[in-house]
């Protein structure tokens, strides 16, 4: 449950910001997202069977944070392949924010997101392929929000994913409208 929030069950109270924990679990038991969590999430994802590996699988786990009102523009979705940070994209998808195609935007969104990543993800993290959502704060800093699994389906269709170098592809990063998919041919 640490993957997702489940932001497609908001209209059932109106907003994500939760004040009992009847208001927690009716969100939860509403929500898709957490019901892919909880069932399929590892679908595509392939586990070696060895007794170590098994251990290792992930037990769901309930993540409670504490409640931030966060600018849906500036939340991005990024994607690690073999230890490379290769796509960032906007989260919100359903909105055009024309603020974030400026290319000084641009570059200090890449910027600090980038250095997250190399100073405090990439090392550190044991996967080497994932996802990870960061939100740029005001003054250009980057928090990570969360990691997700980066499940065959995706590594497989060579949709967003490419073995190409991050510092070539960097430039397409945000210059694409938020419904098209990024690729790198």
């Amino acid at each position: 449950l640490t993957w997702s929030s489940p932001q497609d069950a908001a209209w059932v109270s109106g907003s994500l910001k939760c004040r009992s924990s009847g208001e927690i679990f009716l969100l939860l038991k509403s929500s898709d997202f957490v019901q892919f969590d909880l069932n399929h999430a590892f679908k595509n994802v392939s586990f070696s069977s060895s007794e170590s590996a098994i251990k290792a699988r992930p037990t769901p786990t309930l993540a409670l944070r504490k409640w931030s009102n966060l600018n849906p523009a500036m939340e991005f979705r990024c994607i690690v392949y073999n230890k490379k940070l290769l796509v960032i994209c906007q989260r919100d998808a359903r909105n055009y924010y024309e603020f974030l195609a400026t290319e000084a935007t641009q570059n200090t969104i890449r910027d600090a997101i980038n250095t997250l990543f190399e100073e405090r993800v990439r090392d550190t993290f044991a996967e080497k392929n994932y996802t990870m959502d960061v939100y740029v704060d005001r003054s250009g800093r980057a928090w990570l929000v969360d990691f997700g699994v980066l499940a065959e389906i995706l590594t497989d269709s060579g949709v967003c994913v490419d073995d190409g170098d991050f510092e070539e592809n960097s430039k397409a990063l945000l210059s694409v409208p938020p419904h098209e998919l990024i690729s790198w041919d």
